[in-house]
C-alpha cells in the first residue's frame, strides 16, 4: 500500500463538461442493518489523514463500466477505478460520501480506514470502511459517520452502507450534502462519459444522469445504495 498523490476530485467537479452518452448502471435504495466493523488491513496505517489518497491492491479483477481494474485509489469518501488502458484513461469514480473529510483525531488517528477481501475466487468481495470519519468544516469536531463500500467480483455490483451518520448540513458548505454516485470520466476529465449522481434526501433520492449533483444532507443511518448493471 502506498501513498498516492492528492486527487483534486472535489475541486474539479464544477468545471467538467457533460457528454451526451447515457449510463449503463442503475441503483436501488433500501434500509437495513449496518454491517459489523471490518476486521482487515489498515489503509491509513494508524496515521492522521486529511486530503490523503492511497493505492489499494484488489487481488482480483473487478469490472466497472467497460473495463476491469485490479487496483483502486481510496480517498475522501471516494473510490477511484483507474483505467488500465492509460492511452484511453477513462477513470471511474464511486462517490460514497465525497466531501471535505478528515480524521477526527489531533495527535493520533481516531478515524481508521480499513479494507478486507473476503470469499473464494470468483465470488470475492472487497470491503472498504471509513470509521468515525469527520468533516473539515466542523471546528467543534462533533460530526461523525461510518461508511462501508463493498465490491462484488462475480457481478460487478457495488453496495454502499451508511452506519452512524451524524453530520450537520452546515458542514457541507454551499453543497448542502455529499456527492454520491457512480461516474465515468474522460482522460482529460473534461467529459462525463457515463453514470449518474444522486440528489435529494436519502429517503427520496433520485438519479441525475451525467451530472455532479449533491444530496440534501447526509444519508440517514441504515441507508444502503446498490449500483448494478
Amino acid at each position: 500500500m502506498q501513498l498516492y498523490p492528492r486527487l483534486l476530485i472535489i475541486c474539479s467537479l464544477s468545471v467538467l463538461a457533460l457528454s451526451s452518452s447515457g449510463h449503463s448502471y442503475d441503483f436501488t435504495n433500501r434500509s437495513g442493518s449496518y454491517p459489523a466493523a471490518i476486521n482487515g488491513t489498515s489503509i491509513n496505517e494508524g496515521r492522521l489523514w486529511d486530503d490523503t489518497s492511497w493505492v489499494v491492491e484488489l487481488g482480483f479483477s473487478f469490472p466497472v463500466f467497460d473495463f476491469t481494474v485490479e487496483q483502486l485509489v481510496v480517498s475522501q469518501g471516494v473510490v477511484v477505478f483507474p483505467d488500465p488502458d492509460t492511452a484511453r484513461g477513462r477513470n471511474a469514480l464511486l462517490c460514497g460520501f465525497a466531501a471535505d473529510l478528515r480524521d477526527r483525531g489531533t495527535s493520533q488517528s481516531l478515524s481508521p480506514l480499513v479494507f478486507q477481501v473476503a470469499g473464494s475466487a470468483g465470488n470475492r468481495i472487497c470491503k472498504l470502511e471509513w470509521r468515525n470519519a469527520g468533516m473539515f468544516n466542523d471546528p467543534a469536531n462533533t460530526d461523525a459517520f461510518d461508511l462501508q463500500i463493498w465490491l462484488y467480483e462475480a457481478t460487478g455490483n457495488i453496495e454502499v452502507y451508511y452506519g452512524n451518520c451524524q453530520v450537520a448540513t452546515s458542514s457541507f458548505d454551499e453543497a448542502g450534502g455529499p456527492l454520491v454516485g457512480l461516474l465515468q470520466l474522460s482522460k482529460s476529465q473534461a467529459e462525463i462519459l457515463g453514470g449518474f449522481s444522486l440528489s435529494g434526501a436519502s429517503n427520496q433520492v433520485k438519479q441525475e444522469a451525467l451530472s455532479f449533483a449533491f444530496m440534501s444532507g447526509a444519508p440517514e443511518s441504515g441507508t444502503i445504495f446498490t449500483f448494478f448493471k
